[in-house]
Parts: C-alpha cells; structure tokens; sequence
C-alpha cells in the first residue's frame, strides 16, 4: 500500500512529501475496503429506539475499536498469525459467519421482552460496538488483509523509513475512522431521507429519481424554515418538484421517518414481503396503462 510513497521518497523527495502521499495512499486503498456505508444500515438496525447518545457513544467505540485492532496487526500482525496458526481465508470465514448470524436475527427477531434488554438488562447496556460493528463490519478480514500487506512491504523492502511510513499509515487510518464515525452519526438521516423516497415509490408510483429529488428538496427546505410543519414543506416542495401536492399528516411523517419504520418495512417475519411491492408495480402499471401483474 505504501510501497509507491516511499520509492519516490528514496528518489529525492522531502519526507513531508513522502509522509503526505502515503496518508493519501492509505485513505484511498482502505477507505473503499472498510466502507462505512455499508455498516450505517446495520448501525441503524441495531440502534433502533435507542438514545441518541447511546447511538453516538457506540459508533465512537465502534471506530475506536476499529482502530485498535488494525494498528495491532500493522504492528504485531504477522507475528500474531504465525502464532495461532491463522489464515486470511479463514479471517473471512470468521467474520461471514458472524454477519451472517446477525443477518438471521434481523431477518427473523425474537419477540420483544417486556421493558427489557438482552438477559434482563436495560437496552443502554447492549453493547454492539466491538461485534459486529469493529468486528467485523469496518476492521473486517480485507482491512487486515490490507493492513498485513502494508506491514510486510515497509518491513521488508523499506526498513530505512520504517518510522516515518508507519506513522503516516496510522495517520491514514484515524482520517479513515474519523470519516466512518461522521458516516454512522448521520446514518440516522440518510437512511430515514431514503425511507421517505421509498415511502413515495410505494404510496404514490413516484419513479425512483423523482422521488429522491422531492426527499432532497424536503432536507434542504427544512433545514432552511424548522420553525415550520414537515407536513407543509412537503405539499410545497412536492408541488415545485412534480407539479402536483403530495399529502402527509405530521403524524405519518413522524412515523415513516422514524428508524424503527426503516426496519419495520425492511424486515421479514418468516415469510419476504412481496405484496407491497407488488401493490406498488401494479399500481404503476395500471396507470400507465398495462394490465397489472397478480399480487
């Protein structure tokens, strides 16, 4: 990963140079492997109705974590594979099966205790952020596969800057975690800004993009007049956009923006919930004029 950096800093250029190049480096080869967009919806998921402290407090430890665990195996990785006997293939076993054990228990949830967490403890006591979130979610088997082979190229082709090399790969990783903490302390908004454009591709046959633009124009407006009612920016901003009003209550607004409404529809009790979709083809169909599918 940080071969290149250093080979230009062996032909003449100034360690800050070398040391700024490598940062970058390291940002654009982990950053797409880690990819933090791709844990905000289990964030969501496994944050649903909590405190928003809480959800902040485990997406910092979650990052924290993260960081932890690549800056040990950048630094005592071979060392610690060599010793347990592991494999990279098996590090990606290991963490498909904890993701996919996670993946069942969304799709299949244990009812509800009464006002009561996992094994009687109170929901603030759940902690998620090492498994899965750190582990294996953003420091999973391809951010260590990355992280051992940064470490065998500096230590074996390069060992004369060893330190400066290191210190800018440690570098790359906190802007990499800082960037995936702003990701999963947003995921909130986003995720509820793409369940209200789903919400209209279902209710009302919006097309997909069309849909999308009347939920990015409602972000800007609101952002722009809080003191006014979501309900009313929405009839605005869908008139402007479609040309015609689209009509929701305060109440229902509230609740399709409301993560446990972005699970609630994406979840599957036993059997996938085709209808809806279904519905809303049929529907679309309908009215441009085919005969709809049977539900």
């Amino acid at each position: 990963m940080a071969a290149s950096s250093i080979r230009q800093g062996e032909c003449g250029r100034t360690p800050i140079a070398t040391f700024t190049d490598t940062i970058a480096l390291t940002i654009g080869t982990l950053l797409p492997i880690m990819n933090p967009f791709s844990t905000a919806p289990l964030f969501v998921s496994l944050t649903t109705g909590r405190a928003a402290k809480y959800r902040n407090q485990q997406a910092l430890m979650a990052c924290v974590y993260a960081f932890c665990i690549l800056v040990v195996f950048l630094l005592l990785g071979a060392a610690i594979i060599d010793f347990f006997g592991i494999s990279v293939p098996g590090l990606r076993v290991a963490g498909g099966l904890i993701i996919s054990v996670i993946g069942f228990r969304m799709l299949f949830p244990a009812p509800p205790a009464g006002g009561s967490g996992v094994n009687g403890h109170s929901p603030q006591e759940v902690d998620i952020a090492f498994t899965p979130l750190a582990m294996p979610s953003l420091a999973g088997p391809g951010s260590i596969s990355v992280v051992l082979t940064a470490a065998a190229q500096i230590e074996s082709r390069h060992a004369a800057n060893y330190g400066l090399i290191i210190a800018a790969v440690v570098t790359g990783m906190i802007l990499t975690l800082v960037f995936s903490y702003l990701v999963l302390r947003a995921a909130d908004g986003w995720t509820t800004l793409t369940e209200l454009a789903d919400t209209l591709v279902r209710d009302h046959s919006l097309p997909f993009a069309a849909a999308h633009t009347v939920a990015a124009h409602l972000a800007a407006a609101s952002d722009a007049a809080r003191d006014r009612p979501l309900s009313e920016l929405l009839t605005e901003v869908s008139g402007e956009v479609l040309g015609q009003s689209i009509h929701y209550s305060d109440a229902q607004l509230a609740e399709i923006l409301s993560p446990a409404h972005f699970v609630g529809t994406r979840r599957l009790d036993f059997n996938p919930r085709r209808r809806a979709p279904r519905r809303s083809t049929a529907s679309g169909e309908s009215a441009r004029g085919r005969p709809p599918r049977p539900c």
